[in-house]
């Protein structure tokens, strides 16, 4: 029985080291790492191009196309974080008040003063005083007024265990440059032995 050749990442990368240079990646990632973690989980797998020029095109192409949603992904597995605060996080509230009170009065008023006179059961009025007052009062209130709270910790819901066994399982099944070589392998390999 005759076998025949397959093409894989490997061989192609032995007719053409440079089919993974200059592959746009997010910043702060390491390009090295991509490509030898993409060379270790897809390099015996029957690659779709077979011709090396195809290939780098397409890895190039294949790159460019994802590289936003490479960058966010990167962005949210270099996040820090404290994996025992299941509240983290900044409410602000901003009041702009524009406040015009006007407060208006007015008071009217007798006041009468009288005494009994010597021999006299009668009182007999001495002073009359009439007055009246207006008063007017405004106020204003503008401007802004900004608050800012952080709140942050365990609110008591979840176990202080808990989140950390759900960190330490998060990071053992997340990681960066194991999802992009399992999404380069469904794009670029034929997945038979």
């Amino acid at each position: 029985m005759r076998m025949t050749p397959i093409i894989t990442i490997r061989t192609l990368l032995q007719w053409d080291n440079t089919i993974f240079d200059d592959v746009p990646v997010p910043d702060g990632a390491d390009a090295d790492i991509i490509k030898n973690t993409i060379i270790e989980q897809c390099g015996e797998f029957e690659t779709l191009y077979a011709s090396t020029e195809a290939m780098k095109y397409m890895i190039m192409l294949w790159f460019s196309k994802n590289l936003v949603a490479f960058e966010h992904l990167y962005k949210d597995y270099t996040a820090e974080y404290n994996a025992l605060y299941n509240k983290d996080g900044t409410i602000e509230t901003i009041r702009t008040p524009d406040l015009h009170t006007d407060i208006t009065g007015e008071s009217t008023g007798t006041t009468l003063g009288d005494r009994r006179t010597f021999n006299s059961a009668d009182y007999q009025k001495i002073t009359q005083d009439t007055g009246k007052n207006n008063a007017k009062s405004t106020q204003v209130e503008t401007g802004t007024e900004k608050t800012i709270v952080r709140e942050f910790g365990n609110i008591g819901v979840t176990k202080t265990t808990e989140l950390l066994k759900d960190d330490y399982n998060l990071w053992m099944q997340y990681n960066f440059y194991d999802m992009i070589a399992r999404k380069f392998k469904c794009a670029f390999c034929v997945m038979v032995y």
